[in-house]
């Protein structure tokens, strides 16, 4: 297996900023993931996690977690093996 097949992402959308904020820093801290915050329109935003898949899946719970506290969470996946142009998208 390369080092490319075990990568994954994982995408929370949420509703507000700060909410967003708090869940991608819960995320970082939670497990070795980068992290980025990408706004979609107006009030939504896209929580993004990449690394290893184990360590995107528990970036992902933690970050449900956190965000579901102060936010609201409209949806979330997790996707292994991720094509180049997603990463390339989310991981600027």
């Amino acid at each position: 297996m390369t080092d490319f097949e075990n990568k994954a992402i994982g995408l929370i959308e949420t509703t507000g900023l700060l909410g967003a904020i708090a869940t991608a820093d819960i995320m970082k801290k939670s497990s070795f993931v980068e992290t980025s915050v990408v706004r979609i329109d107006g009030i939504y935003f896209t929580v993004v996690a990449y690394g290893d898949y184990d360590a995107v899946k528990i970036a992902i719970e933690k970050g449900l977690e956190a965000g579901e506290k102060i936010c609201k969470i409209l949806a979330y996946v997790i996707i292994g093996r991720p094509s180049q142009e997603i990463i390339d998208f989310y991981i600027k």
